[in-house]
């Protein structure tokens, strides 16, 4: 053996990466489980944000008590919705096997609240111009 070659490497040890990941349809049946709910938050984002803007182009006139009413109505619908796609991430990451596709899943459901969070405060600030 010369100098400029490194000795053979042991790969007995070394996991199969080209292996599928195994699993049961439990995992499946929980995968597609999630998938429904994040689907599901991502279409109550689209929901929200979509009434806010139609309640902000339909009010044209001065801001008034009960407009700042609706908008508070839909701040704190927002944080609610916050809140339920938390505790999804959160229980998604308790029951978590490795997965590449439910890691995906989340951090998109994750980008996903900073965008509905800015969407929202542009709305207003445009609204209240």
């Amino acid at each position: 053996m010369s100098q400029d070659t490194a000795p053979p490497t042991d790969v007995s040890n070394m996991p199969d990466t080209k292996k599928p990941l195994q699993r049961t349809v439990e995992d499946y049946c929980s995968m597609n489980t999630y998938l429904e709910l994040i689907r599901d938050q991502r279409m109550q984002f689209c929901t929200i944000l979509n009434d806010v803007e139609n309640f902000l182009l339909a009010e044209q006139d001065e801001p008034s008590l009960q407009q700042a009413q609706k908008i508070e109505y839909y701040r704190q619908e927002i944080r609610n919705l916050f809140r339920k796609a938390n505790g999804l991430v959160d229980m998604m990451n308790r029951d978590k096997k490795p997965d590449p596709m439910m890691d995906d899943a989340m951090e998109i459901l994750v980008r996903e609240m900073g965008f509905v969070e800015n969407t929202f405060n542009s709305q207003l600030d445009f609204y209240l111009q």
